[in-house]
């Protein structure tokens, strides 16, 4: 069953960081991002990619393809939320 209101990756990214007691420079440095990139991550303004998925795997542990899974999760939620006008193309 699909998640209504997913949370953005990012969300998980900062409770580990938190956990960890790892800054964002920190994370951004071992994960070789941009601090703003990292930021924005965090703070769900970025979407993870496969290469920062497979980067979060090696830093934080879980799976890339998981990350991907919890990206495309968020997304497909955001977009049903504004679904537009389309009809079938061959009615059942």
């Amino acid at each position: 069953m699909d998640m209504k209101n997913p949370p953005h990756p990012g969300e998980l990214i900062d409770a580990n960081l938190k956990e960890l007691e790892v800054s964002i420079a920190r994370a951004a440095d071992v994960l070789n991002v941009s601090r703003q990139h990292m930021h924005n991550l965090v703070k769900g303004q970025s979407a993870i990619t496969p290469a920062m998925a497979l980067k979060l795997e090696l830093a934080l542990g879980g799976t890339a393809e998981t990350w991907m899974r919890m990206q495309v999760n968020y997304e497909l939620a955001e977009l049903r939320k504004h679904v537009p006008s389309v009809r079938r193309l061959v009615d059942a």
